[in-house]
């Protein structure tokens, strides 16, 4: 009896590859290797209450079927750090603003009195002055203002919270050293 010949074993072709990555948004990822960080985007959530029902930039503008193309190299460009533009967190100013002189300012057990906003207001505007905030405080005690100039006091006004604002924090007896400083 004579072997049965065995018919070579055909291999099928290995599957496709699977299709990009689509975002929630229905936009693909078309340049996912980034060469550096980008910088931060602060933003708040806005309640889906507020924005269903409405006339938006992402409401009925694209098709379902329609792909927005993103310039992300343009992106990178406009938003993206470079390695050298990180700044020194110990340097300089900062330092000063960041640590007055209080050794409990790096405990974890702060009290923020400032929403997240006013708080990155209020950072800006000391560094804008590039003077500690305990000269600050101690100056408008004074009443001295010529280092300033109007301008900037104006502003400084502005910051300021009014009797609505500070009653509540009257109230709570907060020690100062559990205060957590201004985003900056």
């Amino acid at each position: 009896m004579a072997p049965i010949p065995i018919p070579p074993l055909s291999i099928p072709p290995p599957p496709p590859p699977p299709p990009p990555p689509v975002s929630a948004s229905g936009l693909t990822r078309v340049d996912s290797g980034r060469k550096h960080r980008l910088r931060n985007l602060n933003w708040e959530r806005i309640p889906k209450e507020r924005v269903e029902g409405r006339k938006s930039v992402w409401s009925g503008s694209l098709d379902e079927d329609c792909e927005l193309s993103i310039d992300l190299r343009s992106l990178d460009e406009l938003f993206g750090q470079k390695e050298g533009d990180r700044p020194d967190r110990a340097s300089g100013f900062r330092r000063s603003l960041r640590h007055c002189g209080s050794p409990q300012e790096t405990s974890v057990d702060k009290v923020t009195l400032l929403d997240s906003k006013r708080s990155m207001n209020v950072g800006i505007f000391l560094r804008q002055l590039k003077i500690a905030a305990r000269e600050i405080v101690e100056d408008v005690r004074r009443g001295v203002g010529e280092r300033y100039g109007a301008e900037k006091l104006t502003e400084l006004c502005k910051l300021l919270p009014d009797n609505e604002e500070v009653l509540p924090h009257r109230i709570r007896h907060v020690c100062p050293s559990t205060l957590r400083s201004a985003s900056y």
